[in-house]
């Protein structure tokens, strides 16, 4: 079994990064064969973090929804807890709109009652398809919807006030990323 490489990357706020392979920098900074590398400012987090949320506060919040969480997404949630961007506003494109979204706040377990992940499910839960978690929205409150299922695993954009003109009560669900992690990594930022 070949080793791979681990890179360790620090911005300016000393933020753990998520990394292409999904280890974090505190995983990094634990491993061994550590090189230094300069990413480029997509892979930093441009984040104000609501903290960081327990193990037992994860497994309380899948023990509710019923499924289990992703574990990029777990992860997260153990370092930052959702939170609002540092510079609003970042980015998300979506490729059905053709419309770059901004991203006002990812939600967070056990945070103000507007933000917070099972207060969000209790609200949406009949709305919503099985296995699937809305996890943050944007500033017209269009919402951030992750989907575990396995055959539609995947984060999506859910128009649900109709802000865009191509949205209609059949359709109005966009994917936006394969995973969690490929979400934040193609955050843009102002």
């Amino acid at each position: 079994m070949k080793k791979e490489k681990n890179i360790e990357v620090t911005n300016e706020y000393n933020d753990s990064v998520f990394l292409t392979d999904g280890v974090s920098i505190d995983e990094i900074k634990k491993g061994e064969d550590t090189l230094n590398v300069n990413l480029p400012d997509s892979y930093q987090m441009n984040l104000n973090a609501f903290g960081q949320a327990t193990e037992e506060s994860i497994g309380k919040l899948e023990e509710i929804l019923g499924f289990l969480l992703p574990e990029d997404y777990k992860k997260f949630l153990g370092e930052y807890n959702g939170g609002t961007s540092k510079v609003r506003y970042s980015k998300f494109f979506v490729e059905e709109l053709n419309q770059e979204i901004s991203l006002d706040v990812l939600y967070g377990i056990g945070v103000t009652r507007t933000f917070d992940l099972i207060e969000c499910y209790e609200e949406f839960e009949e709305d919503m398809l099985p296995c699937s978690l809305v996890i943050g929205d944007d500033p017209s409150s269009g919402l951030i919807v992750l989907i575990t299922d396995t055959e539609k695993h995947c984060v999506y954009y859910w128009d649900h006030s109709f802000s865009f003109p191509q949205s209609r009560e059949e359709e109005n669900t966009y994917k936006v990323a394969n995973s969690f992690k490929d979400f934040l990594n193609e955050l843009i930022h102002p």
